[in-house]
């Protein structure tokens, strides 16, 4: 008996072999959408199938740059800089600096967003007989037609859009406002070997292996025909991806 015949797989082993045997390099989430496994079962099986020198697994590190909490919502609402501008239009081009404060309610980007309209030269912020008060200065039309280049860039990360050598230079302050934030995201796929190749070729897809031989399955004799699940109790346990 050579080692092919000796080899034990589970119904899911084979499952996920059959959705390789094109001999493509396929994600977990491709072999699960080929296999119908679910994606714990896929991880289990490649685990498996890689012991055993089936399939090769193959993990890609890559760091990536995605929207924080407070980013989605500056996609959704503005970025702070632009709410205070639309405020300031709003109030007829200038307001005291307490009430914009109260009305934006954005805690410490508010501070932020107002240090970036006074560096741009959008606003000015003058004592009044009511403490102080902010006032636009006609500087920023520009920017009011085409927008925040902050903003064009949360745009893109959250449309997956390739950024720029320009838009990774501001990443930076963006993390700093905590808006975006880096994270190693490990890509796993996985991919035939020649042996397992040949393991498909002898698999048959249409018969249905009993795993427990129960009453019900003795006086239906549905047992008839059908193969009974092989277990090697010496296959170790997988490592549960998170």
């Amino acid at each position: 008996m050579n080692s092919l015949e000796q080899t034990v797989l589970s119904e899911i082993e084979k499952k996920a072999l059959k959705a390789l045997e094109t001999e493509e390099t396929l994600t977990t989430e491709q072999i699960a959408e080929k296999s119908a496994l679910n994606l714990d079962s896929v991880r289990r099986a490649m685990s498996w199938l890689n012991d055993k020198k089936l399939a090769i697994m193959l993990e890609k590190s890559t760091e990536k740059i995605l929207l924080s909490d407070s980013g989605k919502r500056a996609i959704a609402e503005g970025i702070p800089e632009k709410q205070l501008l639309m405020l300031l239009e709003q109030e007829g081009g200038k307001s005291d600096l307490h009430n914009l404060m109260q009305e934006l309610n954005l805690g410490k980007e508010f501070n932020y967003a107002l240090g970036i309209l006074k560096q741009k030269n959008f606003v000015t912020v003058v004592k009044a007989e009511k403490g102080l008060e902010v006032s636009l200065t006609g500087l920023e039309e520009e920017v009011k037609k085409n927008g925040f280049a902050e903003e064009r860039i949360l745009q893109k990360i959250f449309a997956r859009q390739t950024l720029s050598s320009e838009d990774m230079e501001r990443i930076p302050e963006l993390q700093k406002r905590g808006l975006v934030e880096k994270k190693v995201i490990v890509d796993r796929s996985s991919k035939i070997t020649a042996e397992g190749l040949k393991i498909t070729k002898t698999l048959k897809s249409n018969l249905e292996e009993i795993n427990a031989l129960t009453s019900t399955i003795i006086k239906a004799g549905s047992w008839k025909g059908k193969s009974f699940k092989k277990y090697n109790i010496s296959d170790p346990v997988s490592e549960i991806f998170a």
